[in-house]
């Protein structure tokens, strides 16, 4: 059993989900390859070599059952694609919008707010993303016709050649 398992497997059991092996095929998968912010698809693949018979809507189906659980964070691509993380300590992520890799940026600008500050509201998360050029993607001079966060529909007129690039 992989390091951090064994509390993430006592919370399925907490809400009554059987640990099967394609379940802990795949939370083993994430635990190793959450700080790379895999695809369902890269999971798939990497539990294909420990469990071949497993299927792609069983990864899916598991990945939405650890996000509804808590078990794992979904970041939105611009694409509309998602990456998988373990939930852990709160952190920002920088996407590229050249070639899409996420970085964790350990240093987090998300900020605790006192009771005080709070006013009334219930904070239950935080989330911060940030959107720009990673340095291989600069050097490249690559840029994106239009940008709009995820969440709104991103729109690039055709036969637009000037882009916005913050190289």
């Amino acid at each position: 059993m992989e390091k951090g398992t064994a509390a993430r497997i006592e919370r399925l059991k907490k809400n009554g989900i059987r640990l099967t092996v394609q379940r802990e095929v795949i939370l083993n998968a994430l635990l190793a390859k959450s700080s790379e912010h895999p695809s369902a698809e890269d999971l798939y693949e990497e539990a294909r070599q420990k469990c071949p018979g497993i299927g792609r809507a069983t990864v899916y189906r598991t990945l939405r059952l650890f996000h509804r659980l808590g078990l794992v964070r979904r970041l939105q691509l611009m694409d509309g694609s998602f990456r998988y993380e373990i939930n852990g300590d709160p952190h920002a992520h920088f996407i590229c919008l050249g070639c899409g890799r996420v970085f964790e940026l350990e240093a987090s600008p998300v900020v605790e707010l006192s009771p005080s500050q709070r006013q009334g509201f219930q904070i239950i998360g935080a989330s911060l993303k940030l959107f720009g050029f990673c340095p291989q993607c600069c050097a490249q001079g690559q840029k994106v016709p239009f940008f709009d966060p995820p969440g709104a529909q991103v729109v690039a007129e055709q036969g637009m050649n000037k882009g916005i690039s913050g190289c």
